[in-house]
């Protein structure tokens, strides 16, 4: 943890629903993807923790629908697991 990066950084879900644009890192809950999708083309890389639950049933199996442009990279701890 870096206290110099705490500015850049935001957190949006359980209870922060306002998104801000001059941060650069946006940490988001799966169920507050709604707060932030008008805000699609701010996102050129979208890192998905727990990849390995994605499928195309639920929202993040729905992320290059809402997030076209957006590069999602998906990340598991989970072995012999994959998205």
């Amino acid at each position: 943890y870096k206290p110099t990066y705490k500015n850049l950084i935001q957190m949006i879900g359980d209870g922060n629903n306002i998104y801000d644009e001059e941060k650069n890192i946006t940490i988001c809950v799966y169920n507050s993807v709604n707060i932030i999708e008008e805000h699609i083309k701010n996102f050129d890389k979208i890192f998905v923790d727990e990849a390995h639950h994605v499928i195309a049933e639920n929202i993040w199996g729905q992320l290059k629908i809402i997030f076209p442009n957006s590069r999602i990279i998906g990340l598991t701890a989970t072995p012999g697991s994959t998205p």
